[in-house]
């Protein structure tokens, strides 16, 4: 914008013209400047370099190049400033939306404050941007225009090909749980905290993301141009690199998958006591698994709706409990449900425990697969978290009866899936109107596994017949389907039979595992967005289509275009992902309730010792999500009910103020974790609450974080010397270990599980990198004897499945040793305790152990059967050496960069 410039005329006296919009309304015009073939009148200059004039009785397009400007002949030619009706500097671009007035030199952005358009014309440059924003004739929507100041109408610029991010980035855009977060919880990202292990995290994509979602919101535009956004996608996964057309679906996985790992809650210590074993008998083994210190252990499943007495209980809770709760109480309530047909000849594979994010509570769900040799009648029962469910819409496996109804017997018309089982020629093969229901029950409904899709049972080793059944043991609370149209076999093609989908009320029951009557209560989706592929396999176009959060109304969004739907017009399209949003209508109503006491008048007239504050995070989950958990202040207070400066350090822009009355309504209806109640004088003065323990412990902890680094890059190494065993140690384990280092909180015991089965032996389909690791024996006993667990795997080879080769045995361990460690700081009381171990070390046989602590006031004390370590153990290691699977830590190709220091690599 040229400097100076303070005031423009030009918007304004197009505005006074008697009929300003009479060229925009036309649809010849509009259709005409949305066509291919559109050129400037004065040359063959295509889009992007096209301009037309908004004088209205001026249809003009003319281009800006670097040889010729038609655009400057058509303003010397025909502007005249003293002449009425002759005002043709206001020139707009088809495709941008942006307005530029060529007589003051300067851009004019109507969503923009300032006073460089009056508001007469800023009305005007609105209007035309909005009609502008919509298809070229009024039969592609509603007919209606845009409202002019609506948040969240904004179209995205397609940047080459790029239409399958544009649509599935504006049904992020329009889930309301995620909006809100970005926009009121930002002191919650790892990034706007600005913690050290955030930065050197490289956390780019939950960066850019910010920015999208609060350009998208912010009023200020009706286009967007997402180029960071996407280039940051890019670098994430070279899949999407170059230009040339991809899946939408892939496209969300990779970005969800990519901002869950960004977003993750920071980790917090627990309390022991929260840690409730409960056995299973139908096992024979134990289990832990944790709950809020607000649920009783008497009713083990679910949070009580009266927390009178959980409120009073200690412990803490926060946003990562809460996470762990929410999938504890899912698996237990199915757990429940399946030990009437739980056999002792079963292997149960449990889902992959995962750090909880925002991502997590808003779009995981748990999908159980179970497969039952029909040989030997040994199940297979695995638990997966999606964020997706893909499912087909041309299943032509054999269906079976085998769904029981509610009373345990077979309905007479063989139960939910009944209608299946004789037949499956629906399949995109008859004349029959397709449901998604139905496509939900063949994905559900019992199948039988022949031929080529026989299963290998470990039990009878071999390839045999069997039956393999999904159930949903988790709801989400987004609910993401995508049915999947193409096929990939010997050709691709593309199956374009419409599928019938409900805008409201999908009723997931006969899907769900669970037979609590309180998870049952909330099994109904209402569809809020959606995206749609038109077109064939090897060239198509993706549309969104969103409904919007503030006047409910559905809109279309076809790169820039934005164009307002009829509902009736969205069940008519032939969708591909469809995103539901879980309904609750007694949670509406107590929120409905509660919020009428923090309306903005009340607020007002409320005396500060009336109010209190609470976390921004728990108030985001209680206000969209069915299950926010119990209420917890941990998320900004340590658990000695101060401030915690190294990771909370905008406590303020974490917590938000709600009256007394409404806190009190909250704890009866949830419960608390413990949290103590901040009153509104209380963080008056930060320096007051700043948590002196908490302070000299991450001094402490700081200190252990060098040590550790530092003793590590010592006793690693690259390879190992002929007759040396490599000690397989859980990847996931290992990054949070890595995260320790930079400034994340500490890991628990060593978890072997990941790879390995109960049974110790290795599970299906793991990865070197993505799921173990290899180090040597120094480096596995230096950090055993600190944080325990396992169990212990040693190889000779690292492939986790080839034949090992011949090594030495394994040398034991000290037995009956003793591990004494002590704590204390001026604050709180001295403690000591010991523990007692006994263990050995066989050749590849797990053992599990457990988890002694380390005294950091005494020197590391080596096991005896370590030999003299030489030298050479304590030069620095190449930070990379070679690897042949080719993937680091994290998963990610060797092409790419590793997103955090890798030193321990086997």
């Amino acid at each position: 914008m040229r400097q100076g410039s303070m005031h423009c005329e030009h918007a304004t006296i197009l505005a006074a013209r008697s009929n300003p919009l009479a060229k925009i309304d036309s649809s010849s015009f509009k259709k005409n400047l949305a066509s291919a073939n559109l050129k400037c009148d004065g040359c063959e200059v295509r889009v992007p370099k096209l301009w037309i004039c908004l004088e209205p009785s001026c249809r003009t397009v003319v281009c800006t190049t670097s040889h010729t400007s038609h655009m400057n002949s058509h303003y010397k030619s025909l502007h005249k400033e003293a002449v009425k009706d002759a005002c043709h500097c206001v020139f707009m671009n088809p495709r941008t939306l942006t307005i530029w007035c060529y007589r003051c030199d300067c851009e004019l952005n109507p969503f923009m404050d300032g006073t460089l358009i009056s508001a007469s014309g800023k009305h005007f440059l609105k209007t035309v941007v909005r009609c502008m924003q919509g298809k070229k004739s009024k039969q592609d929507g509603d007919g209606g225009i845009l409202d002019l100041d609506m948040p969240g109408l904004v179209g995205l610029k397609n940047l080459g090909n790029t239409c399958y991010m544009n649509a599935a980035l504006q049904a992020l855009s329009n889930t309301p749980a995620l909006t809100y977060y970005f926009q009121n919880c930002e002191a919650f990202i790892p990034e706007a905290r600005m913690l050290e292990y955030a930065r050197q995290k490289n956390h780019t994509l939950v960066d850019s993301f910010f920015h999208f979602v609060h350009t998208m919101w912010s009023g200020k535009s009706a286009i967007l141009s997402p180029v960071n956004l996407v280039s940051d996608v890019k670098k994430c996964n070279d899949m999407f690199q170059g230009s040339s057309q991809q899946d939408s679906q892939e496209f969300l996985r990779c970005i969800l998958d990519k901002l869950h790992d960004e977003l993750t809650y920071p980790r917090r210590v627990e309390s022991p006591s929260q840690i409730i074993p409960i056995q299973d008998e139908k096992l024979s083994k134990m289990k832990s698994v944790q709950l809020p210190m607000s649920i009783s252990t008497s009713s083990a499943g679910t949070f009580k709706d009266s927390g009178k007495s959980s409120s009073t209980t200690k412990g803490t809770t926060s946003s990562v409990s809460y996470a762990s709760s929410r999938s504890s109480t899912s698996s237990r309530s199915a757990q429940s449900s399946e030990n009437s047909s739980l056999t002792e000849n079963a292997e149960v594979t449990p889902a992959r425990a995962t750090a909880p994010s925002i991502i997590s509570d808003i779009f995981e769900g748990t999908l159980e697969s179970r497969v039952r040799c029909l040989s030997c009648r040994k199940e297979y029962i695995k638990e997966d978290k999606f964020f997706d469910l893909s499912i087909p819409i041309d299943k032509k496996s054999k269906i079976i009866d085998d769904t029981p109804n509610d009373k345990g017997s077979k309905d007479k018309e063989g139960g939910v899936f009944g209608s299946l089982a004789d037949s499956f020629s629906w399949l995109g093969m008859g004349n029959r109107t397709i449901k998604l229901q139905d496509c939900l029950a063949a994905f559900c409904a019992t199948e039988e596994l022949t031929g080529e899709d026989r299963y290998k049972c470990t039990q009878c080793d071999a390839l045999n017949d069997c039956r393999k059944t999904f159930r949903i043991t988790q709801l989400p609370e987004t609910l993401c389907i995508h049915l999947k149209r193409f096929r990939y076999d010997s050709y691709s093609s593309k199956i374009n039979t419409y599928v019938q989908f409900p805008l409201e009320d999908l009723d997931v029951t006969p899907f769900f595992k669970s037979t609590d009557p309180k998870e049952l209560k909330n099994t109904k989706y209402d569809l809020y967005a959606m995206v749609r592929h038109r077109g064939a396999v090897g060239g198509g176009h993706y549309i969104g289509y969103s409904k919007h959060a503030v006047d409910g109304c559905w809109y279309e969004f076809d790169d820039t275009y934005v164009t307002r739907k009829a509902p009736a017009d969205i069940a008519k399209m032939e969708a591909y992902i469809l995103f539901y949003k879980r309904r609750s209508s007694h949670r509406d109503e107590d929120r409905t309730r509660i919020s009428k006491y923090m309306t903005k008048p009340l607020m007002q007239i409320y005396d500060k010792a009336l109010m209190v504050y609470i976390s921004r995070l728990w108030f985001c989950r209680w206000t969209y999500l069915t299950n926010p958990g119990p209420i917890s202040n941990h998320d900004f207070l340590c658990p000695h009910g101060g401030i915690n400066v190294a990771i909370t350090r905008n406590v303020m822009d974490m917590v938000m103020p709600i009256p007394r009355i409404a806190w009190d309504a909250l704890v009866e209806l949830y419960g608390t974790d413990g949290s103590p109640v901040v009153n509104i004088s209380a963080l008056e003065s930060e320096r007051e609450m700043v948590c002196d323990i908490c302070a000299f412990e991450e001094a402490e902890l700081d200190k252990r974080r060098k040590r550790e680094d530092h003793d590590v890059t010592r006793l690693d190494s690259s390879a190992i010397a002929n007759g040396e065993l490599w000690y397989l140690i859980g990847a996931d384990w290992l990054k949070e270990w890595h995260a320790f280092k930079t400034g994340d909180r500490p890991p628990g015991p060593i978890r072997n599980s990941q790879f390995l089965k109960d049974n110790g032996q290795p599970r299906a389909g793991m990865k070197r990198g993505v799921d173990y690791r290899g180090i040597n024996k120094n480096v596995w006993y230096y950090l055993h004897s600190i944080y325990g667990g396992g169990p212990e795997y040693v190889r000779g080879a690292l492939d986790l499945y080839a034949p090992d080769p011949k090594t030495i045995p394994a040398p034991p361990s000290p037995s009956n040793s003793r591990i004494q460690h002590s704590h204390s700081h001026p604050h709180v009381l001295t403690y000591n305790h010991s523990h007692n171990h006994s263990h050995s070390h066989g050749h590849g046989h797990p053992q599990y152990m457990p988890a002694p602590r380390h005294n950091y006031n005494q020197p590391l004390v080596l096991p005896n059967s370590i030999p003299q370590l030489s030298p050479q153990h304590f030069q620095q290691m190449p930070l990379y050496p070679p690897n042949p699977t080719g993937y680091y830590l994290n998963g990610e190709s060797r092409k790419a960069p590793p997103t955090m220091p890798v030193r321990i690599l086997g």
